[in-house]
C-alpha cells in the first residue's frame, strides 16, 4: 500500500500524502514487530540448547523482557497509526 501511495505523489494531493505517511508508520511498526519476533525466537533457540550458565540465562531473560516491551510498543504504534487511516 505504501508504495502505491508513493506513486500518487506527483498528483500532489494532500489526501494521498497523509495516507502515505500513515502507511509508512504502519509498515515501520509491523517491521519492528517482525524483527522482534525473529529475535525472540533466536533467543528461545539459544536457551533450548541448554548450554547456558545461570548468568547467561539471566542476560537472555533480560533481553527477552526488553524485546517483549518493544513488541508491545510496536503494536501500540501500529494501532495508533491504523486509527488514522
Amino acid at each position: 500500500m505504501r508504495y502505491s501511495i508513493d506513486a500518487t505523489e506527483p498528483l500532489n494531493k494532500k489526501k494521498y500524502r497523509n495516507v502515505g505517511a500513515v502507511a509508512k508508520k504502519i509498515q515501520s511498526a509491523l517491521g519492528d514487530f517482525n524483527d522482534i519476533r525473529i529475535n525472540r525466537a533466536r533467543l528461545a533457540s539459544i536457551v533450548e540448547d541448554g548450554k547456558l550458565g545461570a548468568a547467561d540465562m539471566f542476560i537472555v531473560g533480560r533481553l527477552d523482557a526488553r524485546l517483549e516491551a518493544d513488541a508491545h510498543r510496536a503494536v501500540a504504534e501500529y494501532r495508533k497509526a491504523a486509527k488514522d487511516l
